[in-house]
């Protein structure tokens, strides 16, 4: 969801450079760990990814170059000024958490718009899962090389 993509890219990219690893490094994974699986979602499923805020069965031409930049600038941003400070990271988190909070039921309920705003959208349809779940191990599977990896 582009609303947790983008405050998750600065904590992985902070929690990346606290380990003293460099920005190349946080970049990467923001790009490869955060912006790919996210324009995944953004292309399958974009009512959802958008928290059903507004209407979108479709996403616009621009959509896929604002969503990777935004999560590319977070990622330098958390890397950056995360990094440095621990408490940012934090007040970050807790607004990714009070995020994730609010919008715990549309994240719970993927369709179009119109199935969600009717209360027909499926929960957790198994063809969302199953992405979910190969994206979430790579992604993962990337975060933890990126944290645990020594650096050359």
């Amino acid at each position: 969801m582009v609303g947790i993509d983008v405050p998750f890219a600065f904590l992985a990219a902070g929690a990346i450079g606290r380990r003293g690893h460099g920005a190349t490094r946080a970049l990467a994974y923001a790009g490869l760990g955060v912006a790919v699986p996210g324009l995944v979602f953004l292309q399958a499923w974009p009512a959802w990814d958008v928290h059903y805020l507004f209407e979108v069965d479709t996403v616009p031409a621009w959509g896929p170059a604002a969503f990777t930049a935004a999560v590319l600038v977070a990622g330098l941003a958390g890397h950056r000024w995360g990094a440095r400070r621990p408490r940012l990271l934090l007040a970050v988190a807790g607004l990714l958490g009070g995020l994730s909070a609010l919008t715990w039921h549309q994240t719970l309920h993927v369709g179009t718009y119109a199935d969600y705003v009717a209360g027909t959208a499926p929960l957790l349809p198994g063809a969302f899962l199953a992405t979910l779940g190969g994206v979430g191990v790579l992604s993962g599977a990337g975060l933890a090389w990126c944290l645990f990896r020594p650096s050359r």
